[in-house]
């Protein structure tokens, strides 16, 4: 799988020790890694990752809050879900697969998912900004979690909006001069890396079986869905992506470029399988 930001340095601030990025380059047959190890990773990420500068203050300039503050605003709130739905499915899920490492590794994800969630909201302090408690982005968003209830249908989504976080973030870096929030921007993005990661070898998993006809029927599905979420992102955060440089065919190319290479990924023929 080719997973990659605007920027590729962002690679380089990522271990290739961890196993799940290894296979983030050119492919080779890879094996999928279990759920025991996407344990291991999580817990080790935890505890590791950049130093933000916080004592450096917001240095947010007056032009950037008007552009990307309220955009901030409402990505934060969507980095704060306590995962009381994707929890619960989770441990069905596991409990009909024998996968059982498999809620600690969704709940290790929260967490993490959770942590870029305090970093925004921690900035958006500082810089005098605030946080917002509803924006119509994120109640649409969390409706449509409530509803689901399997987890080729929780995940589908939630990759997809982690693949746009990629474009999203690297705008805002791009966007400011602050090294409190580009540094919070790097670290989000390093981890958004694995996450897609492990949202596609969950979704090679279950599609793992699927005649032909009906992977292409779930490609097709998802083809539009990932255009309604790609929409409304842009609704909702164009003043934002554009401030980083991604006007409307900027922001499409990338889109699409990353998605494309998280379908490629979550294909379960690319993958060596040991049963």
């Amino acid at each position: 799988m080719v997973v990659c930001f605007e920027s590729q340095s962002y690679l380089r601030h990522v271990s290739l020790r961890k196993g799940p990025l290894q296979t983030a380059g050119v492919s080779r047959t890879p094996r999928l890694w279990t759920t025991a190890a996407w344990v291991d990773y999580f817990r080790a990420n935890a505890v590791t990752g950049r130093a933000i500068p916080w004592r450096s203050g917001a240095a947010l300039t007056d032009a950037e809050r008007a552009a990307i503050g309220r955009s901030l605003q409402a990505w934060q709130l969507g980095e704060t879900s306590e995962g009381h739905h994707l929890r619960a499915a989770a441990v069905r899920y596991a409990e009909r697969v024998g996968d059982a490492d498999y809620p600690a590794a969704i709940d290790l994800f929260i967490r993490e998912e959770q942590r870029h969630g305090a970093m925004l909201g921690r900035f958006l302090d500082l810089a005098g900004i605030g946080r917002v408690e509803a924006d119509w982005g994120d109640y649409l968003f969390r409706a449509a979690r409530y509803w689901l209830t399997n987890m080729e249908a929780w995940t589908t989504p939630v990759l997809m909006v982690e693949t746009l976080a990629m474009v999203y973030y690297n705008a805002i870096r791009r966007a400011t001069g602050s090294h409190v929030l580009r540094t919070i921007c790097s670290q989000i993005l390093a981890d958004e890396v694995a996450h897609v990661r492990f949202q596609c070898e969950r979704l090679a998993r279950i599609l793992r079986g699927r005649p032909r006809f009906g992977l292409w029927l779930t490609m097709l599905a998802q083809q539009l869905g990932f255009l309604v979420v790609l929409l409304l992102v842009w609704l909702g955060h164009r003043r934002a992506l554009r401030a980083g440089g991604y006007g409307w065919r900027r922001y499409w190319r990338a889109a699409w470029d990353r998605m494309r290479a998280a379908w490629r990924s979550m294909d379960p023929r690319r993958y060596h399988w040991d049963d």
